[in-house]
């Protein structure tokens, strides 16, 4: 029942606030315009200008990760790639391209057009969201879990970890059943810690229905 509140939340949340059209997520809407609310110093921003119901991208990335949690692997991977600059037209955008915007204004005047950019929080918490969701790796008190959440279009992915003591290749695939394998031994998590020499991690991702 908790869940299934939450992904009730969650499409809500897309379907109320991801604009697909314009690649922005707003941080609510509608935005405070005029009348007798007084939500505090966002009201003194034009509607749809910054945190009055612009993208405030530390929130959108945070959708995204919600989406991972609950495994709505594809919507996730949808508005992450909607927040990256190299998915708006510069001169639409008139930030810099390589760089994620702290806002994006969804005001019809100024749409798609970037805030402040060079904002390390929301770069932050974007590259925080690609690994700990997308990817689904996580490090709990030394230990190593590896729980991906795969958008429909991904085979799997790739990489090594390296330690001090030794490295970990790290294969994800696609399967018929959970699994995860280290050296062909099942187990739930890697101890970092006693990691030492080539180690490969095997991770199955059961497919949908399975």
């Amino acid at each position: 029942e908790r869940d299934g509140r939450a992904k009730q939340a969650l499409r809500s949340a897309l379907n109320s606030l991801f604009d697909r059209e314009a690649g922005i997520v707003k941080l609510f809407d509608p935005p405070f315009d005029d009348g007798p609310a007084k939500p505090g110093y966002i009201k003194g921003y034009l509607p749809g200008v910054r945190e009055n119901g612009g993208q405030y991208t530390h929130a959108a990335v945070w959708l995204a990760l919600a989406c991972f949690g609950l495994k709505e692997a594809e919507e996730g991977y949808e508005v992450m790639k909607a927040l990256l600059p190299e998915n708006h037209p510069t001169e639409i955008y008139k930030a810099e391209p390589y760089v994620l915007a702290g806002d994006v204004y969804s005001h019809p005047d100024h749409l798609g057009r970037g805030g402040w950019s060079w904002y390390t929080g929301a770069a932050g918490w974007f590259y925080q969201t690609a690994v700990g969701g997308l990817l689904g790796l996580r490090v709990k008190d030394g230990q190593l879990y590896v729980d991906p959440a795969l958008p429909k279009d991904w085979p799997g992915w790739s990489a090594r970890w390296e330690t001090d003591g030794g490295s970990l290749f790290i294969r994800v695939r696609r399967g018929r059943m959970k699994a995860v394998l280290l050296d062909g031994t099942p187990v739930e998590s890697v101890d970092l810690a006693d990691l030492r020499g080539e180690h490969g991690l095997e991770v199955t991702v059961a497919e949908e229905g399975e």
